[in-house]
């Protein structure tokens, strides 16, 4: 079990995962939500997740050439979606 208060991240991909916000807006509150963080000790099993969703926020695009002729560089909002859900479920399971 996690010490460290997930409810903010899990908060933020419930909602792009319910699809209550854009991917847009979820990438840019990703972002400032791991911004605010600053330097204090984040477990590493919680870093690691955070960190594997903030790299699949910097690859989303809606730019359907980069998508097309990136060989898996970047990702489309579904592809968003999928990691947003898969890092929910991680940081859940840190909890329980």
């Amino acid at each position: 079990m996690s010490e460290f208060d997930t409810s903010d991240y899990e908060r933020l991909l419930c909602d792009f995962v319910e699809r209550r916000s854009s991917a847009d807006e979820h990438a840019a509150q990703f972002f400032k939500r791991c911004q605010q963080e600053g330097r204090i000790d984040i477990p590493e099993t919680v870093f690691l997740v955070l960190d594997r969703h903030q790299a699949t926020c910097d690859m989303f695009t809606q730019d359907a050439d980069l998508l097309a002729d990136a060989n898996g560089l970047y990702v489309d909002e579904a592809g968003l979606r999928r990691g947003a859900a898969e890092a929910l479920v991680r940081l859940r399971s840190l909890d329980s």
